[in-house]
């Protein structure tokens, strides 16, 4: 892959975290759990702004690094490994939460 278009890749991909961790911030009133009708608990409006913040700081991470990205490899695949790794434990919260539905 060219080190132009990882860098335009990477500017790309890093707006969503960027975009979704400040819309996260919001607590409980962010527009993606409003549907949920979740419950006005200060621990989870807590949880929810600080992982909102540790995305946007994420997002903010993956930004920085594009213009100097071929000197950047172990802040590169660091950032992209907390990201495989938020993605491994979604996958294992959806598969739980499936096996939990699934009638004996």
């Amino acid at each position: 892959m060219s080190r132009r278009l990882l860098q335009v890749a990477t500017a790309i991909l890093s707006l969503i975290p960027i975009a979704t961790g400040i819309i996260t911030m919001t607590g409980v009133d962010d527009p993606l759990y409003a549907a949920l009708d979740l419950p006005r608990s200060p621990l989870l409006d807590s949880n929810l702004r600080f992982f909102g913040g540790v995305w946007l700081g994420l997002g903010l991470a993956m930004l920085y690094l594009v213009p100097s990205i071929e000197r950047q490899t172990v802040l590169f695949q660091a950032l992209w490994g907390a990201v495989f790794l938020g993605g491994i434990g979604q996958a294992l919260s959806s598969r739980l939460l499936a096996f939990r539905r699934c009638p004996s």
